[in-house]
């Protein structure tokens, strides 16, 4: 920012219109989540290699780019117990998928956002049962 504008030391914006920046650039803030097992030595290697195998199973079998999806789950914690998954969804194209919040337990939470899909584990995690609600929505 101050390469391109080199006069900008009195530079200065609200809170709000910051949020409303993210908001309408698509942007957001995000929570460092901590990597809890250590990342193998070959992992660039590894990551080439599926690479390659996702390029040439699109080919192969002519899947549109808005069939191919990445899924990043992300725990959330309250009080440091940990009783809540975000599943965040985005397909090659560049489609955002919505929000799934998967919580821990056996009883649906009341008075839940709209835009957003949730569903309930009794760890608190995406497993296979998840995952066909999901595709059926």
């Amino acid at each position: 920012f101050a390469h391109v504008y080199p006069n900008s030391e009195n530079f200065l914006v609200s809170e709000c219109w910051f949020y409303g920046f993210l908001k309408r650039n698509g942007f957001s803030l995000q929570r460092k989540t901590k990597i809890s097992q250590k990342l193998p030595t070959h992992l660039n290697d590894k990551l080439l290699e599926f690479q390659q195998f996702i390029i040439k199973k699109q080919k192969q079998f002519e899947y549109e780019l808005c069939k191919i999806e990445n899924m990043d789950e992300t725990p959330v914690y309250f009080d440091m117990v940990g009783n809540l998954t975000i599943e965040n969804h985005v397909l090659v194209d560049g489609t955002k998928l919505p929000l799934i919040v998967i919580f821990k337990g056996k009883q649906m939470p009341k008075n839940l956002l709209s835009g957003i899909i949730v569903l309930i584990h009794p760890k608190g995690w995406m497993d296979e049962s998840g995952m066909k609600i999901w595709f059926d929505k």
